[in-house]
């Protein structure tokens, strides 16, 4: 008894795009990790700039830029955090599972199980994955947001102490 050719190649396809969205997992999370660093190091390079700039009288809106900017950092590290933080993703084939329900079935009906479990897996963690991308956009956007911000504080700064260095 052999797998009709028709179901075989449901079944390598949807197995290929099941592969695709767990190899998709690690690359999403690389992405996190990445932009967690970049906040990080923004973020203290940030803080220490802010010390070095003490001498500096800072007005309402040297504060307010400064601030907002330190803030978005943070917040983009919050949401690299909740893109990278562990979920459950479901793995395919279910081994036990598999044996204790399919061990009496024709090669057709397995076949039919295994598309079906793929397919509901394949569905359940892309949207796990789109989630994972919504934080991603929004903590590089908040990232951007933060340089924008840093910019104006720095040209300010530059500015109110006609051209000269920070501290």
């Amino acid at each position: 008894m052999s797998v009709p050719e028709t179901l075989r190649i449901i079944h390598e396809g949807v197995k290929e795009r099941y592969f695709f969205e767990v190899e998709r997992i690690k690359r999403l999370d690389d992405k996190a990790s990445y932009i967690m660093g970049i906040a990080s190091i923004l973020a203290a390079l940030t803080s220490g700039l802010a010390s070095l700039s003490i001498k500096i009288s800072f007005g309402g809106v040297n504060i307010f830029l400064f601030g907002t900017s330190l803030i978005l950092l943070f917040a983009a590290l919050y949401f690299s955090l909740r893109a990278y933080q562990f979920r459950t993703f479901n793995i395919i084939p279910d081994s036990p599972t598999l044996l204790g329900k399919c061990e009496k079935m024709s090669p057709e009906q397995v076949t039919e199980v295994l598309i079906y479990n793929y397919t509901l897996a394949t569905e359940e963690n892309s949207k796990e994955n789109e989630k994972k991308i919504w934080n991603i956009k929004v903590a590089t956007n908040l990232i951007f947001l933060s340089l924008v911000f840093f910019g104006m504080f720095a040209i300010i700064t530059i500015a109110t102490n006609g051209g000269g260095t920070f501290g």
